[in-house]
């Protein structure tokens, strides 16, 4: 069961691209070592380094940073958002009731202003193996997850929390009738926000779901509409099961 939720977690997680820009990364440093002006602008390139670095230490520490100046001078977004970083940081090291506790926090804090995207990604976050190991529990943070970000009306992590719903119907619990379900529902909530990569994987996922179930005409004819879709060609990884899948349904 722990196999097919890492399963799970890595499909869902590849649309998000976690390797680290490196260029990026390093620009972002010399800014920040550059101009220490405890400011937005500073919390905006702690939040962006603490995103894409995969050093836990500096994400840790940038996250922390970023906390600590945005109570200073009353920047709520920033701090929100920095105590969602930290919570990453502190779960990639393992540590499972601080990453809880934090995004506790974050709950709290969304259910208190009535912050429903707090409360989705909060939720979101604990469908993480390292803190939810459980398939039914993960299930349960997915089906939360989906409902805050209903309410909250962004289509663009509506979609992407729909699709992984579907990911773990089809793979977890080889559901198929759900996983369709949620796999359409995403596709629609995709074509709405007029999001191509959401379209890319979720019509990727129907492809995968048709294989499953012996229909390889349909099955082709979905990837082949996520590889045409597909433009971004440094996504080396993306291309290439694009690439063995549509091989793999001719």
């Amino acid at each position: 069961m722990q196999k097919l939720l890492c399963t799970i977690a890595f499909l869902c997680l590849v649309s998000a691209s976690i390797a680290q820009p490196t260029p990026e990364a390093e620009r972002l440093r010399q800014q920040l070592k550059a101009n220490t002006k405890e400011d937005t602008a500073r919390v905006r390139k702690l939040l962006r380094l603490s995103n894409i670095s995969t050093d836990i230490d500096e994400k840790e520490r940038t996250a922390r940073e970023g906390i600590a100046i945005s109570k200073k001078i009353d920047d709520k977004t920033g701090l929100y958002n920095s105590l969602l970083e930290l919570a990453d940081a502190v779960t990639l090291r393992d540590d499972a009731p601080q990453a809880s506790r934090l995004l506790d926090m974050v709950d709290s804090i969304g259910k208190e202003t009535g912050n429903n995207g707090l409360r989705a990604q909060a939720a979101f976050k604990r469908t993480n193996i390292r803190l939810t190991p459980n398939t039914d529990d993960a299930l349960k943070y997915y089906l939360l997850a989906v409902s805050f970000a209903e309410k909250e009306n962004n289509l663009l992590r509506l979609g992407y929390y729909q699709y992984c719903t579907a990911v773990l119907y089809m793979t977890a619990y080889n559901d198929y009738r759900k996983a369709l379900e949620y796999f359409l529902i995403a596709e629609k909530t995709a074509e709405a926000g007029k999001n191509k990569t959401n379209l890319v994987f979720v019509w990727s996922g129907l492809g995968d779901l048709y294989t499953r179930i012996g229909e390889n005409d349909k099955a082709y004819n979905y990837i082949r509409k996520a590889y045409d879709l597909h433009t971004d060609t440094t996504d080396i990884d993306l291309t290439y099961n694009l690439n063995t899948s549509l091989a793999k349904t001719y």
